[in-house]
């Protein structure tokens, strides 16, 4: 009787000491965390649209994070601002509290040609929009030497542009699962609300189009449409 008391209570020790882990949004895993059920959401009408994602048009994109800087003195230079976490959940909740309907986010390389071209016209395009809803944001991948971007090569990267909106590092590449890194740049029309597109209902954070390369004014006349065409 002895024996079968101490094997009982060596089972309820070995279950109730037992590890569980808790899986979260961004992939890491956390020990011993609190009961999963009092976690915090990761979705949901006033924090991020919940799932099915998706990674071509019509698709709502997931929450990706980045680390780099946003301009949150709204002096026209992010560098002034803290080198810090965002995601695309910023925008989301901004097109809540704002007349922003769309973001505009390219996604390139510092090897990349077109993509130098490109960043040239960027602050240009993102302040002949902006009084009509579009906000730009810019992500590297990639330093000259086919590098993961590192914080003093994007820093370098602003400066040398002298870029006034958002931008993120991409080191591990997150945006790879969307478009053909030889296509690169990658230009993101992204539908910050529920709302109606040339007479076609739109999901809040869906993708409205995704153009790989780049011609000004092709992106010009494709976002005066949106904006022009959009409720």
């Amino acid at each position: 009787m002895r024996h079968w008391i101490l094997a009982f209570l060596g089972l309820f020790l070995l279950v109730g000491c037992e590890k569980t882990e808790y899986v979260y949004p961004d992939g890491g895993v956390q020990q011993d965390a609190a009961p999963q059920e009092d976690a915090p959401p990761s979705c949901g009408p006033e924090i991020y649209p919940c799932p099915p994602y998706g990674t071509v048009p019509g698709t709502v994109i997931e929450n990706l994070t980045f680390n780099g800087w946003m301009d949150d003195n709204k002096d026209g230079d992010p560098l002034n601002d803290p080198y810090r976490a965002w995601g695309l959940d910023y925008f989301y909740q901004l097109a809540k509290t704002a007349d922003v309907k769309f973001l505009f986010m390219n996604v390139s390389a510092g090897w990349c040609s077109v993509c130098r071209s490109e960043t040239r016209t960027l602050p240009k395009l993102a302040a002949d929009f902006e009084a009509s809803g579009v906000r730009v944001a810019q992500i590297i991948f990639e330093d000259n030497d086919y590098n993961p971007a590192t914080k003093e090569f994007v820093e370098q990267w602003v400066q040398a542009y002298k870029l006034p909106f958002t931008i993120g590092v991409d080191a591990a590449f997150k945006t790879g699962r969307y478009f053909d890194v030889a296509a690169t740049p990658a230009n993101f029309i992204i539908a910050l609300k529920d709302m109606t597109v040339n007479g076609t209902p739109v999901k809040a954070m869906q993708i409205v189009m995704l153009l790989t390369g780049y011609s000004e004014t092709e992106v010009r006349a494709y976002l005066t449409d949106l904006v022009a065409n959009s409720q």
